[in-house]
């Protein structure tokens, strides 16, 4: 469970406008379902990386911020959150490559809200499809040979009819994906980006970078650097994956772990 213990005050690297940041005392990154890209349906930590928008205009990173140690007191004051609509503008103005990467990694996500519609829709009625065809089929192989009086005597006795066991694991499809010249020059970017980072988990665990090189149709560039990962650093993710580029499939994928 995230835990918070308290608030302190911070100084906004741009102007040293002052706010309120949080404590954790304990942090939890579980969510109802997961997508390759990175979004995190319902998660109990924000999606945003620590991008906020200062009120002098300027966007910054959270990790940027001065630390004061003082506490906030009762009524904290928080620097805002971005709105979808913003992300253009702090991409276009970013101060640091931080900033433009925490940006362009949220407009990544956020273009990539129109396929999640249409992906749960077509999951959804594939799976109802393929379920009432088993139900069907196996009702179809097992019919119900009780005579009229032995209907009646399970019918005082509370029994009921045999039913159909729980459909096997069926092949899965996915609607087209077919991203917009902004969502690959985005891509693109970002991709550059993150390859530029230094920190250990672009080099132990790249699986953000395979993920974009997926989605731009780059198979073999992402199946590389997902078999190049330790096994001890092999996931539900990196199989996933690596699956998924073995098939030549580009989408956004959602998953549970």
């Amino acid at each position: 469970m995230t835990r918070i213990a308290g608030y302190e005050l911070i100084a906004s690297p741009c102007c040293r406008k002052i706010y309120a940041q949080a404590r954790f005392s304990s942090v939890n990154f579980s969510a109802s379902a997961f997508w390759t890209d990175g979004k995190r349906e319902n998660s109990l930590m924000p999606n945003d990386g620590g991008l906020r928008k200062c009120e002098c205009g300027t966007f910054f990173m959270m990790s940027e911020c001065t630390t004061t140690g003082l506490d906030a007191g009762d009524k904290p004051f928080f620097a805002k959150h971005l709105h979808d609509s913003d992300l253009p503008l702090a991409i276009q103005s970013a101060s640091s490559q931080k900033v433009e990467l925490a940006a362009r990694r949220a407009y990544w996500m956020h273009l990539n809200e129109g396929y999640r519609g249409l992906y749960i829709a077509h999951r959804a009625a594939e799976q109802e499809a393929t379920e009432l065809k088993w139900v069907s089929d196996w009702h179809r192989a097992n019919p119900d040979k009780r005579n009229s009086f032995k209907r009646f005597i399970d019918k005082l006795l509370f029994r009921t009819q045999p039913i159909a066991p729980p459909a096997p694991q069926a092949p899965v499809t996915f609607p087209s994906f077919e991203p917009t010249e902004i969502q690959r020059k985005n891509m693109i970017r970002l991709a550059e980006l993150v390859e530029s980072q230094s920190e250990d988990y672009v080099k132990e665990y790249p699986i953000e970078l395979a993920e974009l090189y997926r989605e731009l149709g780059l198979f073999e560039k992402a199946s590389s650097l997902i078999n190049g990962i330790k096994i001890e650093n092999q996931d539900v993710v990196t199989n996933l994956i690596l699956d998924l580029c073995n098939k030549k499939t580009s989408a956004p994928v959602r998953y549970r772990y």
